[in-house]
């Protein structure tokens, strides 16, 4: 997740407390972002990327379907 971070969303939201989608863990995707996180997704979670998305950290090349 991108954009989500005190740079790109002031205050820095909430969006690490979802859950993976079923196939992902299996699939060994885990769950990066620099947003923050309460508690637990139940899926291995790297947080606090940085440089920040939003600053042009390597984050924000990341798109859907990259391996």
């Amino acid at each position: 997740m991108r954009g989500v971070d005190p740079l790109g969303y002031l205050g820095a939201t909430e969006v690490g407390n979802m859950h993976s989608p079923g196939r992902l863990p299996r699939q060994k995707i885990t769950l990066l972002g620099n947003g923050r996180q309460s508690g637990t997704s139940s899926s291995l979670s790297i947080l606090n990327a940085s440089p920040e998305a939003a600053d042009g950290g390597n984050l924000a090349l990341l798109r859907g379907g990259d391996r």
